[in-house]
């Protein structure tokens, strides 16, 4: 009877595969971002099961117990839209992501497996010889490597979109940093360039072994090891969310035309200041719009034509006012004065009074009391 073996090369991609999926529990038990950690650690599970025919083929398993072979272990066609998946409920309300037939390729390839795992053995020689490896195999990891990159594009450009909304609809934008998802898109990138470098010595060489294989395997690891760790350790906040109607059917607004935009803004801002609004650190365009009984599309108009800002620029201005009005009022510390005014963090009210008013906060407070003493 075949021994099994337990060599560098099963070892190593155990390590892996055993930290993936103790990374993928982590993620679990995270309270925020559920839905789309769900969907990271769909992805993992994918990777590792990716890993799985490789472990345990150096190990001995598949000629000990040849049964196994056709095992749908390897679920690659499911990577593209797992990562579209995750990309999506990131930044927006609304789930499931569109898309859907991305989907079907990975159910097929796990049926397949399925069907082909209860064949008998000499079905299985037969099937793999004639059918499988000459045309099928290459139709799965072309394939498998098409969704993938249909996937990253639009998840690429989805996320580019993400960021023009954080930067118009969200007060959050200026301390805000979605550059975990740009991270994660371009890791996914780094795969399937390994994928690519793979498949271009298959046709160049000729089919490659396992042990030939085998480098691509360990820098698909590397790359999930990387993602895995950085969700742990950069997504520690929930990401502002795109709602359905602003990011796919914008409302019209049924407001006349010929408004004094200027005027409405004024308005507007006095109702935020009157209500304290701007002192919610997330405040977000959709959030305003219903506490106004109004669109945000009209919202919006009001803000870019009445004030000449963004949604970011108008409130983060209201908060720079605020906070002046704290230090003129003789209020000491800056930064106290800075979070209770809705900003989040010393560096984001730094970098915004000083674009705002073009000065630093104690530059400005310097001025003030100089002014003091001098009209005194």
């Amino acid at each position: 009877m075949n021994e099994l073996v337990l060599g560098w090369r099963t070892l190593l991609l155990l390590l892996v595969s055993v930290h993936l999926l103790i990374a993928a529990g982590f993620l679990l038990r995270r309270r925020h971002e559920r839905r789309a950690n769900t969907y990271l650690v769909l992805l993992l599970v994918v990777a590792v099961g990716h890993f799985t025919p490789q472990m345990i083929g150096f190990a001995g398993f598949y000629d000990r117990w040849p049964g196994i072979s056709y095992t749908p272990f390897a679920l690659d066609w499911f990577l593209g839209p797992l990562v579209w998946a995750y990309a999506w409920a990131l930044t927006r309300e609304d789930a499931p992501p569109p898309g859907r037939w991305l989907w079907l390729p990975g159910f097929v390839e796990l049926g397949y497996g399925l069907v082909m795992m209860v064949q008998s053995a000499a079905t299985k020689d037969w099937w793999s010889d004639h059918v499988h490896r000459p045309y099928i195999a290459n139709i799965e990891d072309t394939g498998g490597l098409i969704v993938l990159i249909i996937a990253l594009i639009v998840s690429w450009q989805h996320y580019q979109r993400y960021r023009g909304w954080l930067k118009h609809h969200s007060s959050a934008a200026s301390e805000f940093d979605p550059r975990w998802l740009g991270v994660f898109l371009v890791a996914m990138g780094l795969l399937i360039s390994a994928i690519f470098i793979n498949e271009a010595a298959h046709l160049i060489f000729g089919p490659l072994s396992y042990i030939q294989q085998y480098p691509v395997y360990i820098a698909a690891g590397a790359v999930f090891y990387i993602l895995a760790l950085g969700a742990l350790l950069q997504q520690r906040e929930a990401f502002p969310k795109m709602p359905l109607e602003t990011a796919d059917n914008p409302q019209e607004s049924s407001e006349p035309q010929g408004r004094d935009w200027a005027t409405e803004a004024a308005s507007l801002r006095q109702r935020i200041v009157t209500e304290n609004w701007h002192l919610e650190p997330r405040l977000s365009a959709p959030d305003l719009a219903r506490r106004l009984a109004t669109n945000e599309t009209y919202l919006s108009r009001t803000v870019n034509l009445g004030a000449g800002q963004n949604f970011n620029r108008f409130i983060n201005t209201i908060r720079v006012e605020a906070v002046k009005a704290e230090l003129a009022g003789g209020a000491e510390d800056v930064l106290h004065a800075a979070l209770a005014c809705g900003f989040n963090s010393k560096a984001t009210f730094n970098r915004v009074f000083r674009d705002v008013t073009g000065m630093t906060p104690a530059a400005y407070r310097a001025q003030h009391m100089s002014a003091s003493v001098a009209g005194e």
